[in-house]
C-alpha cells in the first residue's frame, strides 16, 4: 500500500499504559489509520557496536540500573531494576506476542552482539548523569522521573519521523506525531502536526499543534478521530 500520511506515536502513557495491551478503541484508531492510508510508526536508531561496548562495561562496572533495548528482545544489566515490569508483562500476553527476555553480564562482551537502539538508565548518579548529557555521540532525555533514554546522537524520534517520510516518499507536511515525555518533544516538533496528551508535560503542550485527552481516557485514539482524520480528509477535499 502506498500511504499517503505518516503518523508516529509514543507508547508509554500515549498508545497503552506500560505493561498492559492496547485497549480496544487505541486498536480501533491504528485499523482506522491505516484504511485511511495513514502509516503508523515507532522510530529507533541503533548504537554503533564500540560505543555500545563501552557504555556496556562501565555500566555493569559501577553497577548501574540499565535496561538494553534491540529487536531482538529486552537485555537486562545485573543491576537492572526492570525484571519484574517485563516478567508481569509476559505473563499477560499469548505465548507469540511475550517479549524475549536477557540477562547481560560481562561474558557478554566476548560474543557478536545484537543491534542495540536504546539504554534505559533509572536513577543514575549525578556524575554519570552529567556525563552522558554532555556527551556529543549521545541523545540522552528524559522519559519520566529519574528515567533518561539513551540513543546514539542524531537518532531522536523527531530525525526518525522525517527520515522514514523521506524513505516512504511522502511529503512531510504529511507528517503527524503524538506523545507526552520529553524525549517526544523533538517528533511534536519535527512533524507537521503535532500532537500532545492530555496527560502530557508543559513542554510537549507548548510544542504541539493540537492537545487530545488523557491516555486514560483513549486519547490517542480520540486524536485519531478527531483530529488527524479530519485533517487529512479535509485536505483530500
Amino acid at each position: 500500500m502506498k500511504y499517503d500520511y505518516l503518523f508516529a506515536t509514543d507508547m508509554d502513557y500515549t498508545l497503552l499504559f506500560p505493561g498492559k495491551d492496547v485497549s480496544e478503541e487505541n486498536l480501533r484508531a491504528c485499523k482506522a489509520l491505516r484504511e485511511n492510508k495513514i502509516a503508523l510508526t515507532i522510530s529507533s536508531a541503533d548504537f554503533p557496536d564500540d560505543k555500545f561496548r563501552k557504555m556496556l562495561t562501565r555500566f555493569i562496572d559501577e553497577e548501574i540500573d540499565a535496561t538494553i533495548y534491540s529487536t531482538t528482545g529486552i537485555y537486562f544489566c545485573p543491576a537492572s531494576s526492570r525484571h519484574f515490569f517485563c516478567i508481569d508483562y509476559n505473563k499477560d500476553v499469548p505465548e507469540h506476542k511475550k517479549a524475549p527476555l536477557f540477562d547481560i553480564d560481562k561474558s557478554w562482551l566476548n560474543k557478536d552482539l545484537p543491534p542495540f537502539n536504546k539504554f534505559l538508565v533509572i536513577n543514575a548518579p549525578e556524575e554519570l548523569d552529567y556525563e552522558l548529557r554532555h556527551d556529543p555521540e549521545l541523545e540522552v532525555v528524559s522519559s519520566g522521573p529519574s528515567f533518561m533514554d539513551i540513543m546514539r546522537a542524531g537518532a531522536s524520534k523527531g530525525n526518525a519521523l522525517l527520515t522514514l517520510a523521506d524513505i516512504l516518499e511522502i511529503p512531510r507536511e504529511n507528517t503527524f506525531a503524538i506523545g507526552d515525555s520529553e524525549n517526544d518533544i523533538s517528533m511534536i516538533a519535527a512533524a507537521k502536526y503535532g500532537i500532545a496528551m492530555g496527560n502530557a508535560s508543559d513542554a510537549c503542550k507548548k510544542a504541539a499543534k493540537y492537545v487530545t485527552a488523557d491516555f486514560a481516557e483513549d486519547g490517542f485514539a480520540r486524536a485519531i478521530f478527531e483530529y488527524v482524520i479530519p485533517l487529512t480528509k479535509k485536505a483530500s477535499c
